[in-house]
């Protein structure tokens, strides 16, 4: 069976749909709990700290030890960060004050 990304999943699309119809935080706060376990939502909450800290221009290996995660977690953010235009898609991460 071929991979699928998730963005050609009609419920992902669902997904995506619903959450950009609201600015209601609660309910977005009640639906990725329904939807993520608590270690998955610790993982998306890492990944966005890893972004951060890259924006700062921090080694890898300092990012791991403040965030207390591995640096195979930390390689995975960078990765990601160079993958994409993260300070387009996540602007003002500097008030996360890590």
């Amino acid at each position: 069976m071929p991979h699928t990304s998730p963005s050609s999943l009609p419920a992902y699309d669902y997904l995506v749909e619903l959450l950009s119809q609201t600015d209601d935080s609660d309910f977005i706060r009640e639906i990725l709990a329904a939807l993520l376990t608590e270690k998955e939502q610790k993982e998306i909450a890492n990944r966005i700290q890893i972004f951060a800290l890259f924006q700062q221009a921090l080694p890898q290996r300092e990012i791991a030890e403040r965030l207390g995660v591995g640096i195979a977690t930390v390689s995975r953010g960078a990765k990601a960060y160079g993958q994409h235009d993260i300070n387009q898609l996540l602007p003002n991460l500097s008030h996360l004050n890590l």
